[in-house]
């Protein structure tokens, strides 16, 4: 089954999340929370599909994030502000190495429990958060030498590290030009759909995603579709119901309340 290439990243990133992640699950709602924040509200996550069972746990993981009413949405938003990436170096003698933290932190690991093959660990520790911190998904091989790497003393594997941060650091400041940049769509986008891409640099499409008359089209969709869901006047099941409304008569006023929302976000008026 071909799949989009973001699906595969993303399924690439939870996977080593969930290895890393102590408290898998809150992280993964803070980066839902992170994306909703991106696309202005938490109910921008559910538009497309809205009323399914997997939008419905969504909604209810998310809003019991950022608050049913999106109140803390906007700590989201400015958490999500692009951090100042630094890294140490040039090193232009031994001593800056030695005085790394990491370096420090792999003496004092030795030091606490001098064993053979203490300081050989803490070396692989320190080069595998460096990787891991520059997005690098390691293959067999490549885990395979970073092995042999911790072997040498620890300023030689901080040198690596701060090398792959450096790296690192001077790709996020120089970004990615328009022509190494993937197309708009590689990255998941449709026309007329919500943009994926936003956090990237890409080529976007030139041609407007919506017309004037798909919008209309559109308006007229949601007017039918949200008096066909309207719950009846007359229902023995709502009248039987404890509530105000039985439980297919509920789900048909949330389809509703979603079409509205979405003409708004749309710029419609529903008649």
């Amino acid at each position: 089954m071909n799949q989009p290439a973001y699906t595969r990243a993303a399924v690439d990133a939870l996977t080593r999340a969930a290895r890393a992640e102590h408290d898998f699950a809150g992280w993964l709602a803070a980066v839902l929370a992170t994306v909703a924040a991106r696309l202005g509200s938490s109910d921008a996550l559910t538009v497309a599909r809205p009323g399914s069972w997997e939008a419905d746990l969504i909604d209810r993981l998310v809003k019991g994030t950022v608050g049913w009413d999106d109140h803390y949405l906007p700590d989201y938003a400015q958490a999500d502000q692009a951090p100042d990436v630094t890294a140490p170096g040039p090193l232009e003698t031994e001593q800056q190495a030695s005085a790394l933290p990491e370096v420090r932190a792999v003496y004092e690991a030795f030091d606490r429990v001098p064993r053979p093959g203490m300081m050989t660990a803490a070396n692989h520790r320190m080069l595998c958060e460096a990787v891991t911190a520059a997005g690098v998904e390691l293959g067999a091989y490549d885990h395979r030498i970073l092995l042999s790497l911790a072997g040498f003393d620890p300023m030689t594997c901080a040198v690596v590290t701060t090398l792959i941060a450096r790296a690192y650091a001077a790709g996020r400041t120089a970004g990615t030009t328009d022509e190494d940049a993937p197309a708009c769509e590689d990255l998941g986008c449709v026309p007329g759909g919500p943009h994926f891409c936003e956090p990237y640099p890409v080529r976007k499409a030139t041609q407007p995603c919506v017309t004037a008359g798909q919008l209309e089209v559109i308006g007229r969709a949601l007017a039918d579709a949200t008096e066909w869901r309207s719950p009846a006047l007359l229902c023995a099941d709502c009248d039987a119901s404890p509530g105000d409304l039985c439980a297919d008569h509920r789900a048909d006023l949330q389809l509703c309340q979603s079409y509205r929302d979405l003409s708004r976000q749309l710029g419609l008026e529903l008649r």
